[in-house]
């Protein structure tokens, strides 16, 4: 995950990436999902605009830990597992997310941003995420999906670099850290292909 995460494109009118002001810093340490939309287009688009630095890909485990949640990667039969602070097992006292080191980085990163959805939605302590979950008709999971792409490929983004040539689905993928899959079902999704 390390080397894909190190790579980035930052977006801006002058090429820099923004910087978190004070009043930023101030409200990550205030999170509160009651606070965010319970829609996950808007709920995603709410954490880019108070934890992202305009970076591409999108850092989702720094997003993460500027909101608190505890990461946790370890070698698992499952995708991920979001536990919720108060929850009975949780011994760290803050929301915590584990995901699977034997998955590939873009599978890693889109964990997090499925499980970081089901605590800025509200879902508290979430199943484990087996690959059937993550294809289940379930709201919650549905709707953790839907966050997860609009946080790691949010649509102004992707038309920005599409108007900077970069138009193939594979171009897109490589940029936002996702794979082609994941990245040609949200351009599907967008109306762009």
């Amino acid at each position: 995950m390390t080397s894909q995460l190190s790579r980035t494109t930052t977006l801006g009118d002058n090429g820099s990436c923004s910087r978190l002001t004070a009043a930023t810093i101030k409200r990550q340490r205030m999170f509160n999902s009651a606070t965010f939309s319970r829609d996950p287009g808007p709920a995603a688009a709410e954490v880019l605009r108070t934890y992202w630095d305009q970076k591409l890909p999108i850092r989702v485990d720094l997003i993460a830990q500027r909101m608190g949640v505890g990461l946790f990667p370890r070698p698992m039969d499952y995708s991920g597992h979001f536990v919720a602070a108060d929850h009975e097992g949780n011994s760290t006292g803050k929301p915590a997310i584990l995901f699977n080191t034997n998955e590939s980085a873009s599978r890693q990163r889109f964990t997090i941003a499925h499980e970081l959805g089901h605590f800025v939605l509200g879902h508290g302590t979430s199943p484990r995420d087996t690959s059937k979950v993550f294809a289940s008709s379930n709201p919650k999971e549905r709707a953790a999906n839907q966050f997860a792409a609009h946080l790691l490929m949010p649509a102004d983004a992707i038309r920005m670099m599409i108007s900077q040539g970069h138009t193939s689905t594979n171009s897109l993928a490589d940029i936002f850290g996702v794979s082609p899959a994941a990245m040609g079902y949200h351009l599907v999704n967008m109306g762009l292909r």
